[in-house]
C-alpha cells in the first residue's frame, strides 16, 4: 500500500509545493495530488525519482515504519 501522507510530509518538509514537485517529476500537479490522496499509485519511474529527490528508499512510501534515510 502506498502511503500518500508520507509523500505530503516529505514534500512539505522540503519546502516544495505540489506544483514544484510536479515540475521536478515532469508530471501534472493533479498527479501529485492524486498520489498524496492515494487515488493512484506512482509508476516505478516516478518512485525512483521521488527516492532520489527526497533521499529515501522506495519502500519508505509503502511501509508504516518510521522515516529512514538511505
Amino acid at each position: 500500500m502506498f502511503f500518500g501522507d508520507k509523500l505530503t510530509n516529505l514534500r512539505e518538509l522540503n519546502g516544495l509545493s505540489r506544483k514544484d514537485l510536479a515540475e521536478k517529476l515532469s508530471i501534472t500537479e493533479q498527479s501529485v495530488w492524486q498520489y498524496e490522496k492515494e487515488s493512484i499509485i506512482p509508476k516505478i519511474q516516478i518512485l525512483n525519482q521521488l527516492k532520489s529527490i527526497f533521499h529515501v528508499d522506495s519502500k519508505y512510501f509503502f511501509s508504516a515504519v518510521p522515516f529512514k534515510t538511505m
